[in-house]
């Protein structure tokens, strides 16, 4: 089982090869001419809607959902809010460098029908050291997010991906603390999600983000994470592709020594 993600200008697809969670398609093609009006993906004779589109009558054509509220507008703060109750059993991690070298971070884990993505993206500021990630505006938008949060809840499995049915990210309070942030594959991610708020959202195909009106609300208190990473998709491997990871280390070929920076990483040498 392996990683794929990438979110380069605003065209968004994040996803594992087994559970691929949709969050938007490519734009740049005519949507009358595309399948399911390029919002979705058909599976038999339906179609299946990437967040923020809704089928139609004949269930062949995936359109925008309807009452968005405005970008920076939140659900009202007197709402209520569930408790989130999230215990995944077997969290995942993945890292890779992106084709503009900047680095890219994935955490995944799943709780019966609640998926919970946490996309760490340098190229969007997002960060690439310890330390705490405050959930300021920037953050409520995938458009936008450097330290994007994504919560899904009516998660099913569907062949080779998992369909959802609603979508949230956070309100502009709480926090992300990382404790350990590795950079190669091997290395462990590790911190903790406290006080957040998720809102139910739309997201469209080119990561606008808006919340729904009347939507659910869930605090999470507290969630610490812990993974070991594993290399995304793409051109890179573990020890560079030059050697086997050994517990903390790398066991380079012949030819290779291990990076005196990166004990995960082999080298010329």
């Amino acid at each position: 089982m392996s990683f794929q993600l990438s979110k380069q200008h605003l065209c968004v697809r994040t996803a594992f090869a087994a559970t691929l969670l949709a969050i938007s398609a490519c734009g740049g093609v005519d949507e009358e001419t595309m399948v399911c009006g390029g919002n979705g993906e058909m599976h038999g004779d339906h179609c299946h809607c990437n967040s923020g589109y809704e089928l139609t009558e004949d269930e062949t054509s995936c359109v925008q959902a309807p009452e968005p509220r405005p970008n920076n507008e939140q659900t009202p703060s007197n709402q209520t809010s569930d408790s989130l109750d999230f215990n995944p059993s077997n969290p995942r991690g993945a890292t890779t460098t992106a084709e503009d070298g900047t680095r890219v971070w994935l955490v995944e884990a799943i709780d019966g029908a609640t998926a919970l993505t946490i996309e760490l993206y340098e190229a969007y500021g997002g960060p690439t050291t310890a330390g705490v990630v405050e959930m300021i505006q920037r953050e409520t938008s995938y458009a936008t997010c450097g330290t994007c949060l994504i919560l899904r809840t009516g998660c099913v499995a569907h062949n080779d991906h998992m369909d959802c049915q609603k979508s949230f990210m956070p309100r502009a309070e709480g926090q992300m603390e990382i404790q350990t942030l590795g950079m190669s594959p091997g290395q462990r991610l590790s911190g903790s999600l406290s006080d957040l708020v998720f809102q139910e959202v739309t997201i469209g195909s080119r990561g606008q983000t808006n919340p729904v009106t009347g939507g659910e609300l869930f605090e999470l208190n507290s969630w610490p994470f812990n993974v070991r990473l594993e290399a995304l998709n793409g051109p890179e491997e573990a020890c560079g592709g030059h050697g086997q990871l050994h517990g903390d280390h790398c066991d380079c070929d012949p030819g290779y020594r291990r990076d005196p920076q990166d004990p995960m990483r082999c080298i010329p040498g």
